[in-house]
């Protein structure tokens, strides 16, 4: 995969790893209960629901690639005005709640898996960011490979790095005006690499 068309994906990638969603925030409040090593468990759970969840999508990218160039383009122009749908959502959303967020302390690597296949959404952002950085020209599943775990390893780093933060400033991660600000900002970057997307 060339060097040109990965980096960008791998700023989208730790754009969104990094976005306060359900699974940073189940992160975040298993380091607070059961500690950051347990915490890490769940963070490997969702990295393996990751994996499942853009194979399936990966599958529906490239029988579309295959078979109808022109429902390819489709998909690459509804994924970019996706990704600025999801913006304006996260705009707009309440911050979530730690509370109830976290297990009892056991199965933490299944937990951590079921919220990333329990998603919805996550299909649906992979189905829309994969068309934009996959060579029709090349062979297909070695792209996605690097895809998928490209995305995987960004999101258990991002898990490490709140790992880390929890323990020296739980107060300052935990504060909802902090969470309302982190979540406007990656709002606009997603608004902007839709648009951008859609110019390509």
């Amino acid at each position: 995969m060339e060097l040109s068309l990965w980096l960008p994906y791998l700023a989208a990638s730790l754009l969104t790893a990094f976005t306060p969603g359900q699974a940073v925030l189940l992160t975040v409040s298993n380091t607070l209960q059961h500690g950051g090593r347990k915490a890490l468990l769940g963070s490997a759970g969702n990295a393996l629901g990751i994996c499942v969840i853009a194979s399936v999508a990966a599958m529906g990218v490239a029988s579309l690639m295959r078979n109808s160039p022109n429902a390819f383009l489709a998909l690459k122009l509804a994924g970019g005005a996706y990704l600025v749908y999801l913006g304006a959502r996260q705009w707009s959303a309440r911050n979530a709640s730690l509370a109830g967020a976290a297990g009892q302390g056991r199965g933490l690597f299944a937990q951590g898996m079921l919220v990333a296949l329990t998603n919805p959404k996550g299909l649906l952002f992979f189905a829309a960011l994969f068309p934009q950085f996959v060579r029709t020209d090349r062979p297909l599943w070695p792209q996605f490979l690097i895809l998928t775990a490209t995305f995987a390893a960004c999101a258990v780093c991002a898990h490490a790095v709140f790992v880390l933060i929890t323990h020296r400033a739980r107060h300052w991660l935990t504060s909802p005006r902090r969470l309302s600000a982190m979540r406007k900002a990656s709002a606009c970057a997603f608004v902007a690499m839709g648009v951008a997307m859609l110019y390509l």
